[in-house]
Formats: C-alpha cells, sequence, structure tokens
C-alpha cells in the first residue's frame, strides 16, 4: 500500500486507473480497489473526475503544508532546520510534519543531516551545499558523521585532559582550544588535516554531550573534564 500512495503523492496532476495499472502491473483490480478506497477512508489522497475517468492525488491541504515547510526551510540557505524548529514555525500537528518530511526525503526534495553543532537531526534542501558549520566540515563523510574518526579524535582529547590536567585545580592552568589543537596535530593521529575551527566545533559536541566543561575566563575559553572518564560511555 505504501508504493502505491508514494506513487500518487509524487505526481503533482494525480494518476489514473490507467497508470497505476502500467507502475503495478502485480496488483489485481481487486486488490487495487481495496488499497485506493482505503486511502481514501483515512484521507491519504483525494479522488477527482477528469473526462470520463477518475484522478488519485494528494489531498490539497497535504500539498500546502509542504509548501509551507519547504519554503521554511529553504529560508535557512544551507544551514536547516530541526524538527521542534519546523512545528513551532508552521503549526503542523508534528505526526503530520514526520510524514510530510519523509515524503519529501523520498522525492529527495530535502535531505536530514546529523549537525555536528548541536548533535541534532536537521532538514536542508536536497540541492543545497550545507555550511560547514552545521556539517562539521571534517567530521562528515558523504553527508553522514563519520563517527569512527570523531570519536577517535573525542578519546584523544579525554585522554589529554586526564593525563594532563586530571589533578589541576588552577582554572587558568587548563588549556584552550588552541592548545588541544595543537596537541591533536603532534599526535598525527590521521592523514586528514584539522584546522581549529574543526577542532572548536568537536568540542562544542564534548561539551554538549558533557564530556568537557567550558570555562570562560580572563585568559580566554578553557576547557576541563567534567569527570572520571572510565565513565564516559560513546
Amino acid at each position: 500500500m505504501q508504493d502505491l500512495l508514494d506513487f500518487i503523492l509524487s505526481k503533482e496532476d494525480g494518476v489514473c486507473e490507467d497508470e497505476i495499472k502500467t507502475n503495478f502491473p502485480d496488483l489485481s483490480k481487486k486488490e487495487t480497489a481495496k488499497i485506493l478506497s482505503n486511502l481514501l477512508k483515512t484521507k491519504k489522497i483525494d479522488i477527482y473526475g477528469s473526462g470520463s475517468s477518475l484522478v488519485y492525488k494528494k489531498p490539497a491541504s497535504s500539498f500546502d503544508e509542504e509548501r509551507i515547510i519547504y519554503q521554511l526551510i529553504a529560508e535557512t540557505n544551507g544551514k536547516g532546520l530541526w524538527l521542534r524548529d519546523i512545528k513551532m514555525k508552521s503549526n503542523i500537528p508534528q505526526n503530520l510534519i514526520n510524514k510530510i518530511l519523509q515524503q519529501m526525503e523520498n522525492k529527495k526534495i530535502i535531505k536530514s543531516i546529523k549537525s555536528v553543532k548541536n548533535n541534532r537531526k536537521i532538514y536542508v534542501l536536497y540541492s543545497d551545499k550545507v555550511c560547514e558549520d552545521v556539517t562539521g566540515g571534517v567530521w562528515f563523510n558523504d553527508g553522514e558523521i563519520d563517527d569512527e574518526f570523531f570519536n577517535c579524535v573525542v578519546k584523544l582529547v579525554i585522554k589529554y585532559l586526564n593525563d594532563n590536567y586530571a589533578n589541576e585545580i588552577y582554572y587558568k592552568n587548563f588549556p584552550s582550544a588552541e592548545e588541544i589543537h595543537k596537541h591533536i596535530e603532534r599526535c598525527k593521529i590521521s592523514s586528514v588535516q584539522l584546522n581549529l575551527s574543526d577542532v572548536e566545533s568537536l568540542l562544542k559536541v564534548m561539551v554538549y554531550d558533557e564530556y568537557i566543561q567550558e570555562l570562560e575566563t580572563e585568559v580566554g575559553t578553557l576547557y576541563r573534564l567534567t569527570k572520571n572518564p572510565n565513565s564516559f560511555v560513546f
């Protein structure tokens, strides 16, 4: 049933029964009628008269809501929106938003990625170049976070902080992002070149995940572990 529904929703002008028969040759007339009846009852599609035949298409309201969501995502210019923002700005029920987002992804109108900045799934237009502060630059591979590489560097930072600053009590002695960046460079754990902004993106995620604490001091932003690293789960 889902395949037939997706086919109907993908056609802006709707489809007639002949088109359904051509694209779904394995469905009998009885099965097709049963599925269409169920889709109409659940208001997932509408039916219209077109000459001597009937046309099945997405409900008008669904199209309007899809357009609203599309415009909201397009306005971010590659920065993307996460689910809560879409819900707040569109006033569309969340269950309907989920359905529309899935349909838009299936039709490659939008794509979802996981933001390094706040570790959330966000949505951008399929054709958009995603902003680097969202993708995390080197931390992404083909639109997905490279978990193995990312976690490898996270563990390196945790070990560095634990080995050198576990017993430190004077806050000015904790390291800055620049010092952590230099340590990562010295370790040469990867052929991938990390710049300072890459490391700062990683540290923001580590703060969000409560691996480390950010200290705002008169000498700048410094970092320390939040707790014993043996309690961390990756």
